[in-house]
C-alpha cells in the first residue's frame, strides 16, 4: 500500500496522550461569533424542531464546499423516527440542502429507524478506491462503509452521500 503525507489540521488538539510531538505547532486563531447565529437550523417538517449537529463536516477536496452530515430525530403518527441528512455550503454560513432520489425531493440519506444517531463521517485519504473514502460510524454498533458512486450521489445500503 502506498502512503501519503497528509496535511492535517485539528480544530483542537488535546496532547495529554502524547509522549513526543516534532513538527507540530500549537496556534490559536482569531475566533468570532457569527451574527447570523444559529447558521444551520430546521427548514423542513421532516425535520422537525431541531437538528442535531454532533455530525460531521468536511471541505470537499475538488470544490472547497463544506459538506455536513446531520440526523434528526422526531415522532410521526406516535412513532419515533431518525434521519441522516445532507447538507452543503460554499462558506461555512449559508446552507443548501441537495435534493436525492432516496425520499423524493429531499436531502435525506437514511429514512426512518435506522438506528441513526452521531453520525460521524469520516474521508479516508490512504484508500485506495476512491469512491470508497467516505466513511460512516454511528451509535454504538454501527458502520457503515459503501461505494458513493451510485446516481446522484446516493448510498448503497445505507451508506455515505458522497465520492471522489
Amino acid at each position: 500500500m502506498q502512503t501519503h503525507p497528509l496535511p492535517l489540521k485539528f480544530l483542537f488538539w488535546d496532547n495529554r496522550l502524547c509522549e513526543e510531538m516534532s513538527g507540530f505547532i500549537r496556534m490559536l486563531g482569531e475566533l468570532r461569533k457569527c451574527e447570523e447565529n444559529p447558521v444551520f437550523k430546521p427548514k423542513h417538517p421532516f425535520e422537525f424542531r431541531r437538528v442535531h449537529l454532533y455530525g460531521s463536516v468536511h471541505r470537499d477536496d475538488l470544490t472547497g464546499n463544506f459538506r455536513l452530515w446531520y440526523s434528526t430525530h422526531g415522532t410521526e403518527g406516535g412513532e419515533r423516527h431518525s434521519r441522516l441528512c445532507h447538507a452543503e455550503s460554499s462558506d461555512g454560513i449559508h446552507w443548501s440542502r441537495p435534493d436525492y432520489d432516496i425520499v423524493e425531493g429531499t436531502n435525506i440519506l437514511l429514512d426512518r429507524d435506522h438506528g441513526v444517531h452521531g453520525p460521524s463521517v469520516i474521508i479516508d485519504h490512504l484508500e485506495e478506491r476512491p469512491e470508497w473514502r467516505y466513511k460512516m460510524l454511528m451509535k454504538p454498533s454501527s458502520s457503515r462503509r459503501c461505494p458513493a458512486g451510485g446516481k446522484r450521489r446516493e448510498p448503497c445500503g445505507g451508506g455515505v452521500a458522497g465520492g471522489t
